[in-house]
């Protein structure tokens, strides 16, 4: 679906710990490596998003899951159980994080949330990027997501759908403790 030399772009862009914006199932995000802080404070800069919230990690598989959260342990079967029943999807499941991880990235709270998308187009750009990769609409904080190409904000590397998106965000459930947050 991607142009090559754009989505090559793209990935350099990520590459040099820059912070890229792409299509999610239901709205454009900013993206960029869950393991550079740099990138991840940029992002929290543009949404003026507060760092306590932490963000989203997109995931192309069980491997990619495994770098960011600790999906052995405590609460094992429960999370096997979430993952077959939600994933490939447009559920988010929270975690526990891999102690590695920025309190950036997981707003401090020891767990992450984490998705394997459904669409066959995130894989794509999943797959040129070849790891997990921070995913968080690009709208600022308390505004209404962009779903159309026309509304990605001008200067990140964009990859751009050609419809628009249907807008809504992922559902959120916390592993942990049962929860449906979104």
């Amino acid at each position: 679906m991607w142009e090559p030399s754009r989505l090559e772009r793209w990935r350099e862009t990520l590459v040099s710990g820059d912070v890229v914006v792409a299509p999610a199932e239901g709205v454009y995000g900013y993206c960029c490596d869950p393991f550079n802080e740099r990138a991840i404070y940029k992002i929290m800069s543009l949404k003026q998003r507060a760092s306590n919230k932490g963000l989203i990690v997109l995931c192309r598989n069980i491997f990619d899951v495994m770098r960011v959260a600790d999906i052995h342990g405590k609460y094992d079967r429960e999370i096997r159980k979430a993952m077959e029943a939600h994933w490939p999807g447009q559920v988010t499941l929270i975690l526990p994080a891999k102690a590695s991880l920025s309190d950036a990235l997981t707003g401090g709270r020891g767990t992450v949330a984490v998705r394997i998308p459904s669409a066959e187009y995130m894989h794509e750009y999943l797959a040129k990027w070849k790891g997990p990769l921070v995913s968080t609409s690009l709208n600022i904080s308390g505004f209404p997501p962009a779903r159309y190409e026309s509304e990605i904000p001008y200067g990140p590397i964009a990859l751009k759908h050609p419809q628009a998106l249907n807008g809504s965000c992922s559902r959120i459930y916390n592993v942990m403790t049962g929860e449906w947050l979104r």
